[in-house]
């Protein structure tokens, strides 16, 4: 396969298009879910700090933290899969 040269404007449209999608994504969440997403993925603050701060357990932030789970912690199927 043969590696594939992008031009800045391709790049810039790129980075555009994933900050769109990060912002869909995030403003689908439950506000309690996207903190502790937002604090645990962006912020890299610990579990324990996260669960402290919204009078959780860790689990429950491990839970909610995890981008592919809705609201109540259940794993959803990729957009993108067959399923």
């Amino acid at each position: 396969m043969r590696r594939v040269e992008l031009d800045g404007e391709q790049l810039e449209l790129i980075a555009d298009w994933a900050d769109v999608q990060l912002r869909d994504a995030l403003a689908s969440l439950e506000p309690f879910q996207r903190e502790a997403v937002i604090r645990r993925v962006v912020l890299e603050e610990s579990y324990r700090a996260i669960a402290a701060d919204l009078r959780c357990s860790e689990q429950v932030v491990r839970k909610m933290s995890y981008p592919g789970c809705d609201p109540e912690g259940h794993v959803r199927p990729h957009p993108h899969s067959p399923v």
